[in-house]
C-alpha cells in the first residue's frame, strides 16, 4: 500500500510540475512551452516536457509568459515586473522538484528492499518438481528378507503339491513420474527364478537265484515369476535438499508365472500298460501368480536434486486360484481327479533402497 501511495504522489507531482504552465516565444518565431524554475539577467532556466533542464539565453527570446502573472518580459522592456516577486513561485516549483527526487529513491529502495523479503521467503535449497526440474526417477529397493516369497512345487513322494517357504533377498527395480507437487505415479516390477531337483533310486540284490534289481525315478520342477505394480506415493512436505520428507503409497499389481514339470521313472525295461496325463505345470502356473493389492509408507532423504536413499514398510494382500486335473487309464479302468484350490493372503516387506531423480 506504501508503494501505491508514492506512485500516486509522484504522478501527481509530475502533473503539476510538468504540466507545461509557462510559454516562451523566440525570435525566430518558435513557441516553447516549459516550466521556469530559475530567472536572472541574462538566461531564464527551465523543465521541458520530458523533464529535462534547458537553459535559454534572454537574447533570443521575443518575450515570455509566467503562469498567472502573464508577461514578465519582452524584448522592448526586459523584464516588466520585479524580478523579486517570482521569488516566492520559484521556491515552491524548486521545493516540489526536490520533494519528487525524495519520492522517486524511496520508491526504489522500497521495491529493492521487497524484492530482497520476496527472495528470503524460499528458501534456495527449494526443489521445485516443475518446468525444468527433474518430473522422473528410477532407483532399486532392496528387500533383505522377502517373507512371502514361496514356491510351489509337485512332491512325488506324496503325490500333491507342496510349498516351501523362501526367505531369500528380492530386488524391485522402481520408475516414478511426478503428476503434480508432491503426487508421483509409480511402476515397480521384479523377477524371480527357482527350481526344484528329485532323483530317487533303489537297488535290490537277489543271491538265490543271483538277481539284480533297480527301480528309481528323477523329476525336476522350475518356476520363474515376473511381477509388476502400479501405483501412486504422496509427499506430506516439499522436497528439500538435505532434509527427511514422509510419505505414502498405495498399489494393484500382477505376478505372472512360468512353470515346467518334468518326471521320469528309471531303468524301465518295457512300456506301462496305462498313461498318466494331468496339467501340472498350468496349475503350479496359477497358484503362483497372485492379484496383489499394496499399501505402505516410509521416508525419503534427499541428498540434493538427484539422488535421495529411502526405506518402507508395505503390506500386500494376494489372492489366487487353480484347479488341477489328472486322468489315469489303464486296461480295465479310467480314473478321472479334479482339485480346486483358492487361497489368499497378507504378507510384510520391509527394506530400503535408491532414488535417481532426472
Amino acid at each position: 500500500m506504501k508503494s501505491l501511495s508514492i506512485i500516486f504522489t509522484l504522478i501527481f507531482f509530475t502533473s503539476n510540475l510538468f504540466a507545461q504552465i509557462d510559454t516562451i516565444y523566440t525570435k525566430k518565431g518558435n513557441i516553447y512551452p516549459c516550466t521556469i524554475i530559475e530567472v536572472d539577467d541574462d538566461k531564464i532556466q527551465t523543465i521541458d516536457a520530458t523533464g529535462s533542464k534547458l537553459g535559454v539565453y534572454l537574447f533570443l527570446v521575443e518575450s515570455v509568459k509566467f503562469d498567472s502573472f502573464g508577461e514578465i518580459y519582452n524584448q522592448k522592456q526586459g523584464y516588466t515586473l520585479d524580478v523579486e516577486t517570482l521569488g516566492p513561485a520559484l521556491e515552491w516549483r524548486l521545493e516540489q522538484i526536490e520533494k519528487e527526487k525524495e519520492l522517486e529513491e524511496e520508491s526504489v529502495e522500497n521495491e529493492i528492499a521487497e524484492k530482497k523479503s520476496n527472495s528470503k521467503d524460499v528458501p534456495k535449497d527449494f526443489i521445485k518438481r516443475d518446468e525444468g526440474k527433474p518430473k522422473f526417477s528410477f532407483g532399486i529397493f532392496y528387500i533383505p528378507n522377502a517373507l512371502d516369497q514361496r514356491i510351489v512345487y509337485y512332491d512325488s513322494y506324496s503325490n500333491n503339491y507342496s510349498i516351501i517357504n523362501d526367505y531369500s533377498t528380492l530386488i524391485e527395480s522402481q520408475l516414478s513420474y511426478n503428476l503434480h507437487k508432491g503426487l508421483f505415479a509409480t511402476l515397480s516390477i521384479s523377477y524371480t527364478s527357482a527350481s526344484v531337483k528329485s532323483k530317487y533310486v533303489s537297488q535290490r540284490i537277489y543271491t538265490n537265484p543271483v538277481n539284480t534289481n533297480n527301480e528309481g525315478t528323477e523329476s525336476e520342477n522350475t518356476l520363474k515369476q515376473f511381477s509388476f505394480e502400479f501405483g501412486i506415493k504422496y509427499y506430506f512436505k516439499e522436497f528439500f535438499s538435505n532434509k527427511v520428507s514422509a510419505f505414502v503409497l498405495a498399489g494393484c499389481g500382477k505376478t505372472t508365472a512360468w512353470a515346467t514339470d518334468e518326471y521320469k521313472i528309471l531303468f524301465q525295461d518295457s512300456e506301462p500298460t496305462y498313461t498318466q496325463t494331468s496339467n501340472k505345470e498350468e496349475y503350479l502356473e496359477d497358484l503362483n501368480s497372485p492379484f496383489l493389492l499394496e499399501f505402505g509408507f516410509g521416508t525419503e532423504y534427499f541428498f540434493n536434486d538427484n539422488l535421495s536413499v529411502h526405506s518402507s514398510i508395505r503390506f500386500y494382500y494376494s489372492t489366487v486360484s487353480g484347479e488341477y486335473k489328472e486322468t489315469y487309464i489303464s486296461p480295465s479302468t479310467q480314473i478321472t481327479t479334479t482339485r480346486e484350490k483358492e487361497e489368499s493372503d497378507v504378507s510384510t516387506r520391509v527394506g530400503f533402497g535408491l532414488n535417481f531423480y532426472f
